[in-house]
């Protein structure tokens, strides 16, 4: 029981879908398992909030899965790095009659910084800004499961809506790239399977857990319409004690080019696959404080993006 109660706070943690010129300026997505049902547990029925802060920072060019140089052209930008500080608040509520939904709204706070080459003369530019960014509302009902073998799965169902900003300009009044405002501008539709089972890995219980999960945008806004998202997150929440537990996640995300005259197809899509551990501690009966570092394994970039060398995210979890 104690297990299902801490499950929302497990599935927390950022990797990076990096476009960039010339690296695109770059955007922060998460990609472990973030819910759930990701991690193949149910909750205990009502209402839960969560609040998490997530640190990513692209300060590393990226060509095919090769680092690459800082190097200037004129007439062209050259991306330096990009910061990303992220609140992000989850609040979601679990029926008895094997269905939930969850609503999740980020704050994003994002700096940028790229040099222009003009004519042998370099300009340096700089965005920061915080503004909300898309919401997102999903729904998952859980399917028959297999009593015998402890097993669960479900189905998820969800929007991506645009309700962030696609206009914000620097200090000068110049328009920031796409692939680096708030939000998308586009309505994306969410599909997903998860299933879990209890496992015993070195001697210690636990659950494994598999969640398969797409994303797409129902089509192009300003000129701009973001990649398609393809999720596959794997791994075992530990359980060595009822108050602390151990997770570790496999994830694999790949992203096709962005599409439209405000895109930058050369410099957008890739595949990337990390190891992402995280710890959670109980705190009392009703809240529980979480932690996740994620680190590369493989990074594939198609152009020259900026990418990153690691990611951490924290947050606390309460049951209503």
């Amino acid at each position: 029981m104690r297990l299902r109660i801490t499950a929302l706070f497990f599935g927390v943690g950022c990797g990076l879908l990096s476009p960039g010129a010339q690296a695109s300026c770059g955007s922060a997505s998460c990609s472990l398992a973030t819910h759930i049902d990701g991690l193949g547990l149910t909750a205990n029925n009502g209402w839960q909030v969560d609040l998490r802060y997530e640190y990513i920072k692209q300060d590393q060019l990226r060509s095919g899965t090769h680092k690459a140089a800082t190097e200037f052209a004129d007439g062209e930008h050259t991306e330096i790095y990009t910061t990303n500080k992220n609140l992000v608040a989850t609040l979601d509520y679990s029926a008895a009659n094997h269905w939930g939904i969850s609503v999740q709204l980020p704050y994003v706070q994002r700096e940028h910084y790229h040099i222009f080459d003009n004519a042998g003369t370099l300009e340096a530019e700089t965005w920061n800004f915080g503004s909300l960014g898309d919401a997102r509302v999903t729904g998952r009902y859980m399917l028959d499961n297999d009593t015998a073998n402890n097993t669960q799965s479900g189905v998820q169902l969800g929007v991506k809506f645009p309700t962030g900003k696609i206009n914000t300009t620097d200090a000068a009044g110049e328009l920031a790239e796409r692939s680096l405002q708030p939000g998308t501008g586009t309505t994306d539709v969410i599909v997903g399977y998860f299933r879990s089972r209890d496992l015993t890995v070195f001697n210690v219980a636990g659950r494994g857990f598999m969640q398969l999960q797409a994303q797409a945008a129902l089509g192009q806004h300003d000129g701009y319409r973001a990649g398609h998202q393809y999720h596959l997150n794997t791994g075992m929440v530990f359980r060595p004690t009822a108050s602390l537990s151990p997770i570790v996640q496999i994830n694999l995300l790949s992203k096709t080019r962005d599409q439209g005259i405000n895109a930058e197809p050369a410099d957008s899509g890739a595949e990337y696959l990390w190891l992402s551990p995280g710890l959670s501690k109980q705190l009392g009966h009703r809240a529980r404080l979480y932690g996740f570092v994620q680190l590369p394994l493989y990074q594939r970039v198609n152009g020259t993006q900026l990418t990153a060398n690691w990611t951490t995210s924290i947050g606390v979890n309460w049951q209503l």
